[in-house]
Parts: C-alpha cells; structure tokens; sequence
C-alpha cells in the first residue's frame, strides 16, 4: 500500500518591493518550508484577486517561488500566499504582506541655459513623467519641497547660479530621501 505524506508545510515569507509606481512589473517571492516532498497548490492573491494558481512539487526544506504583477492604481496592495494541502497545520498556510503603490514618478528639469533643454523636454513629456521646468533660481531650498519628485535633471546649469540653501536642500534629497539626480552639461554647466 502506498501511503500519503503528511508532514507539515508552511507559507514562512511573501515578499514584495515596499514601494512600487503605477504600471511598474515587479517579483513577488515566495518561500515554502516542507517537512516532507509532496505536491500542493500554491495560489497567490493580490488584494482579493487570484494572480496565480500552481500546482507545485515541495522538496523537503526551503522552496522558492516568484510570481510577477504589475502594479495597478495607488493605495495600498495586501499580497497573500495559500497552501491548500491536506494534513498539517492549517494556520501555517497562508502569510501576506503590503505593497504601497504609488502614482509615477514625477521628474522636474532645471535649466541654466536660453532652450538647452528643449529636447530633453520633449523625452521626458513622452514618459508622462515629466512634472516641469524651471530656473537655477526656482530651485526650492529643502528636501521637504523637493520630495514631490523622484528625480531632478540639471541641464546646462551653472552651480553658480545656485545658493547654498538649494545645495544643502539637493543634497539631503538625494542622500536622505534617496532620490535621483542627473546633470547634463553645457556652455554653462560644470
């Protein structure tokens, strides 16, 4: 007589980038521990939707698997793993985690020179990212006014053009908030 393995299986992580923008494709990994190799189903829900139901193969120990979704509209996302199997623990079936998704990423142009960064505009508008353009002047002066953005493009900007402020406030935006920074040059930039 064949008898069924009965040992014990449990969701033990789901994880998911903490943060995540609108249509971005990311990895949901997924870990399993098995007392024993047996077959499951692993069905893996964001929010109330199914975005997978496999059939698996647990080896005993640590198993592995990663799904990938693409991020939908903002708020926050609960990722939930399920085992349905027989036997076992029933509470070690599932485990879930949270997403916060966020609208995309917006990009703000500084431009030192007379239309240096025309073109650069026009890349950037076809992205849907591209939240404007200003001068050296413009530039606020502390993290808390820069955090609307993900990234700040210097185009053809001379750093003296700027004040102190505005450099202490680019800098803690990029090395507190660790957000982005380019600077493309110029007659004018350095």
């Amino acid at each position: 007589f064949e008898t069924e393995q009965t040992g014990d299986s449990q969701v033990s992580a789901v994880d998911v980038p903490k943060i995540v923008y609108e249509n971005e494709k990311f990895d949901i990994h997924v870990e399993v521990e098995s007392e024993v190799e047996k077959k499951v189903t692993l069905i893996l829900y964001g929010g109330s939707t199914v975005l997978s139901r496999e059939e698996v193969n647990l080896q005993k120990g640590p198993n592995s698997f990663v799904f990938q979704d693409i991020a939908g509209s903002t708020g926050l996302v609960t990722y939930r793993a399920v085992l349905q199997e027989s036997g076992g623990v029933p509470e070690n079936n599932q485990k879930s985690t949270v997403a916060k998704v966020l609208g995309a990423p917006k990009l703000l142009m500084v431009e030192g020179g007379e239309e240096g960064g025309r073109e650069c505009e026009k890349m950037l508008l076809r992205t849907g990212r591209f939240a404007g353009r200003i001068q050296p002047q413009a530039v606020p002066k502390n993290m808390e006014a820069l955090q609307q953005y993900e990234a700040v493009l210097f185009v053809n900007v001379n750093a003296d053009d700027l004040t102190e402020e505005q450099v202490m406030g680019l800098d803690s935006f990029v090395k507190t908030l660790g957000r982005g920074f380019a600077l493309g040059g110029g007659d004018k930039g350095y």
